[in-house]
């Protein structure tokens, strides 16, 4: 790191002290005034698209990355998971591997069955009944069934955009 660099790092520390600085007079206050420096310090640190951590390390910066832990609820992934598992059992008894969809589907079928669970989503919107597999569905498993369509979808589209 040369030395113009280190100035210009220093005097970033030194403003991001100035704005930093709180009344201490219990934990609390010393608790928010590390709190408050420490996110002064990441919008300073990420200002040129570089990182730079507490143990001195560099990084680029995220801006242009993709954030799939932002971008993604584990909630829904969950959810989504549980879903599949559920529906893994075939109506002959057995199991399919869990990538078995993977292997590839017509995207006129995913259509299809996209439609056919879109009317689920619609319908359990709208308060009327859905029962499908001797059980009524809620909106939850509608909406998996939904996700489930457009990712197969999605999968072939893109398989063929590679080809």
């Amino acid at each position: 790191m040369d030395m113009k660099k280190n100035i210009r790092q220093i005097k970033k520390l030194k403003e991001v002290y100035d704005k930093t600085i709180v009344k201490m007079d219990n934990n609390n206050d010393i608790d928010r005034y590390i709190k408050e420096a420490d996110k002064r310090w990441t919008m300073q640190k990420n200002t040129d698209n570089v990182r730079q951590f507490k143990s001195g390390a560099y990084r680029d910066g995220e801006k242009d990355k993709n954030d799939y832990e932002g971008f993604l609820s584990p909630l829904v992934i969950e959810s989504f998971g549980n879903y599949m598992t559920k529906h893994r059992k075939q109506s002959n008894g057995e199991y399919r591997e869990s990538d078995n969809w993977q292997l590839g589907i017509e995207q006129a079928v995913y259509m299809k069955s996209m439609w056919r669970h879109f009317l689920d989503v619609w319908k359990i919107h709208r308060g009327i009944k859905v029962n499908k597999d001797g059980h009524d569905w809620d909106l939850e498993e509608a909406l998996n069934a939904l996700v489930f369509n457009v990712m197969g979808m999605q999968h072939e589209n893109l398989k063929n955009k590679i080809k």
